[in-house]
């Protein structure tokens, strides 16, 4: 949700996955930099977990807190 508000507010233009790291092998973590047209570019730290065969995202508490105080 709160990237959801941003594209609204920035308008992504781009993104570029910095890193991954998986471990164990149902979890993945990625450092993605987004683009925008109207901000600096933002890097962020997304946590992803397999449900099935689908990706998901992991949205935790501290992760919701954070992006409220901005």
């Amino acid at each position: 949700m709160p990237m959801m508000a941003e594209n609204q507010s920035h308008t992504y233009t781009g993104y570029q996955i910095l890193s991954q790291r998986s471990s164990p092998p149902d979890t993945a973590i990625m450092e993605v930099e987004t683009d925008m047209a109207s901000a600096p570019p933002k890097t962020d730290t997304l946590n992803f977990q397999r449900f099935g065969h689908d990706w998901r995202i992991v949205i935790d508490e501290t992760t919701v807190r954070n992006e409220l105080k901005r």
